[in-house]
């Protein structure tokens, strides 16, 4: 297993995205918790055999600008199938946090820099490129187990809608929503259902077909 931090398309991210300070991974199960390549900083492990949960931290240095990757060998699932490896339910909290039981679902930095706005965009979390999303059971879930999104899809699942709802409800902000191109009706429907389901009735959508359509010709569609 391996976690990776500051990772993505960093030739198209800018600024770089910081990554210093003290990460907590937990996990069911035991594992060693190493640092796959050299990197300034420090990575610990623990294994609580009565809760069968395995904590590492994982301490990054100002210095470390780069991504860092840890790996976890020898993984078992502990006492409850001793001998199996792998790890379930892995949680990573960014610094600042170190219970997943408590830890809110958006930063409290994050949602500072973005309060400033009435309206939020949410191309770059939820348009993956090429645009393939087809079917309402394409879409990630909030139980996915990554949400990564980067350089507008090319790496990741994306994030959720139900996600991209709770953060317009949270700042109360309107949502603007870029539809995919491929989608079918059934997703559009529902789409529009959870829209109107959970966001706040006081908010307003935005709806935006794909991403800057331009004409294509008959033969490549």
């Amino acid at each position: 297993m391996v976690l990776n931090v500051g990772g993505g398309v960093p030739a198209r991210q800018w600024p770089p995205p910081l990554i210093n300070g003290t990460y907590t991974v937990t996990a069911a199960g035991n594992a060693t918790a190493v640092f796959l390549v050299d990197c300034a900083g420090t990575v610990t492990h623990s294994y609580d055999a009565a809760t069968n949960t395995l904590t590492a931290t994982v301490t990054v240095p100002e210095s470390n600008t780069g991504a860092i990757s840890i790996g976890f060998n020898g993984t078992s699932r502990g006492p409850v199938a001793p001998g199996v490896g792998g790890l379930t339910n892995v949680s990573v909290l960014q610094p600042g946090f170190v219970d997943p039981s408590s830890a809110p679902l958006f930063s409290p930095l994050f949602i500072d820099t973005i309060s400033r706005f009435d309206l939020v965009r949410f191309l770059g979390w939820t348009m993956l490129n090429p645009d393939v999303v087809v079917n309402w059971s394409d879409r990630p879930l909030p139980s996915a187990p990554s949400w990564l999104v980067g350089a507008y899809g090319e790496v990741g699942p994306g994030v959720p809608w139900e996600v991209c709802i709770a953060l317009c409800n949270q700042l109360h902000v309107d949502c603007w929503v870029n539809v995919p191109a491929r989608a079918s009706d059934d997703y559009i429907v529902s789409l529009a259902r959870l829209l109107n389901a959970t966001l706040d009735p006081e908010l307003s959508v935005y709806v935006e077909y794909s991403n800057e359509v331009r004409g294509l010709p008959a033969s490549g569609r």
